[in-house]
């Protein structure tokens, strides 16, 4: 071997040996059921045994999955006939995704956008499903894993609430049917 070549590889070694433990990088779960609501900050603790839930908007044409006193990690609302889908987690302005919904033998990707928070700072993501039969049916009943990439994994009940707010796109203000 070379005097060069041994050299480089002394320096090599002594450098893998390096290891500062103050620079360790961060981990965070992206399996829990609460994403951070930004990059820098950690997930709220909840009080032991506290599960998130949905709660209906006073209007019947909205409802927000969360925990209660909290910001809401996901919504759904009813808008010109269709369902818009909101999950609360940062999203870079201009960005676009795949919001992966598996559940009640169903899946649905639904491309959602950064959409501007209105009176917040950042971005949300956010996507649109027509008001029909076959997108929404993911809703009607048990547990649906919700995966967006960067956003994390969340996994909520479908059911009453939610069958009530697509209802309500079928409703007068929606499309008929």
């Amino acid at each position: 071997m070379t005097r060069t070549a041994t050299g480089v590889l002394v320096g090599l070694l002594a450098l893998g040996g390096c290891h500062d433990s103050a620079a360790a990088p961060e981990r965070i779960d992206t399996t829990s059921t609460a994403a951070p609501s930004s990059p820098l900050e950690t997930p709220t603790a909840h009080a032991p045994g506290a599960t998130a839930a949905w709660t209906a908007g006073a209007d019947g044409r909205s409802a927000d999955f969360g925990y209660g006193g909290e910001a809401p990690l996901l919504s759904l609302a009813c808008a010109n006939g269709a369902v818009v889908v909101t999950r609360h987690a940062p999203a870079d302005a201009g960005a676009q995704a795949l919001f992966a919904l598996v559940g009640n033998g169903r899946i649905v990707r639904l491309p959602v956008d950064a959409v501007a928070v209105p009176g917040g700072k950042g971005s949300d993501w956010q996507g649109v499903l027509p008001g029909g039969d076959a997108p929404t049916a993911i809703f009607s009943g048990g547990s649906i894993d919700a995966t967006l990439p960067g956003g994390g994994k969340i996994t909520f009940p479908g059911g009453a609430i939610l069958q009530s707010v697509i209802a309500a796109c079928r409703g007068p203000a929606g499309p008929a049917r």
